[in-house]
């Protein structure tokens, strides 16, 4: 099942709108049932590097998985959290700025709007 959502995120994961499969990545890893320490250790390894790559990729709602981030370092090690926290925050505010600013840019385009050949119209215009 991580193969598949590896797969999904080389191909989808940098899009603005793929929080959703991010999401669901980071839940599925944080469910999968570990025996040993050794295999607690290689989940909690596997949720963080997820975390990590989402935190950093320009998103809708990369604040929610900034915050889900957070939470999960504090729930393993509240000291070890202060430091990942500091160590990915720059990379999280610059991907938060760059989904803000092509939030802005994109906001009054239609996305159902089909690809035609250019006419000229004042509404296509608007789409450019």
């Amino acid at each position: 099942m991580a193969q598949s959502y590896d797969f999904a995120l080389e191909k989808i994961g940098m899009d603005i709108q793929s929080f959703s499969i991010w999401n669901e990545y980071t839940t599925f890893l944080k469910q999968v049932e570990a025996v040993g320490q050794y295999a607690e250790n290689q989940r909690i390894s596997a949720v963080r590097k997820v975390y990590q790559k989402a935190v950093m990729t320009p998103m809708i709602s990369v604040e929610t998985l900034w915050k889900d981030y957070i939470a999960f370092e504090n729930g393993i090690n509240p000291i070890i959290a202060e430091k990942m926290s500091m160590e990915r925050s720059r990379d999280y505010m610059n991907a938060r700025r760059v989904a803000k600013e092509y939030e802005a840019i994109t906001r009054g385009l239609n996305r159902n709007y089909p690809s035609i050949p250019p006419t000229g119209s004042n509404e296509e215009s608007k789409q450019v």
